[in-house]
């Protein structure tokens, strides 16, 4: 299957997990959409959040300048790639996106919330992937409007240095989702590999193995 370039990428949730996929993307040149999604009692927390968030992306990218893997003159325009949003932005910038993962706590009602949010103000061709290890892709479907086009797609931590994303399909899950999901993630140097709707996934399952042994 020939890649495409991806359209602008969106990420759910600016923790830990949402800042490594959004640095992944834009280290492959893609634009990246992050949201917050938490309710904050003012604009300055939303501020200190975008900043917290751009510090930890710049330190990420200053490393890997001193791993050689990018000049640092280059990082002021790959964090150009990168903006930000929250959920009640009256413009919904989200709809402009072909991938939205979700990246908030593994938390059920968390989740939920989340899925009903982007059901509602996504576009209807984009792909919607959840980046859980805890929860099935069929606990998960039900909350996704169009759930042919959801699937898990779960990176390891660190998400920007660690190739393997691990997807999971259900029966519902659209076979041309899936390839476009590949097809995005290997566009910027990620491993897909497509495994069953069972606990654990495979790497974990491993990890839970060996920690038992």
């Amino acid at each position: 299957m020939a890649r495409t370039r991806t359209g602008t990428i969106g990420v759910l949730g600016a923790g830990r997990m949402g800042r490594g996929i959004a640095l992944s993307y834009i280290f492959g040149g893609v634009p990246v959409l992050l949201v917050d999604l938490k309710q904050r009692r003012s604009l300055s927390e939303r501020q200190a959040l975008e900043h917290s968030a751009r510090e930890e992306i710049t330190a990420d990218l200053s490393f890997l300048a001193a791993m050689g893997l990018v000049g640092q003159d280059q990082i002021p325009q790959i964090l150009q790639l990168v903006t930000f949003s929250h959920r009640e932005d009256p413009e919904n910038p989200l709809v402009k996106c072909d991938i939205v993962y979700e990246g908030v706590p593994e938390v059920m009602e968390a989740k939920e919330d989340a899925f009903r949010y982007v059901s509602a103000v996504v576009a209807d061709h984009a792909i919607i992937a959840s980046t859980t290890s805890t929860f099935l892709v069929t606990d998960l479907a039900g909350y996704v409007k169009n759930p042919g086009r959801f699937m898990n797609a779960h990176w390891l931590n660190p998400a920007h240095l660690m190739p393997l994303v691990e997807i999971s399909r259900s029966d519902d899950t659209d076979k041309d989702a899936v390839d476009r999901l590949i097809n995005s993630l290997e566009s910027v140097g990620k491993v897909p590999v497509v495994c069953s709707a069972s606990p654990g996934y495979i790497v974990p399952r491993i990890q839970a193995l060996a920690m038992n042994e």
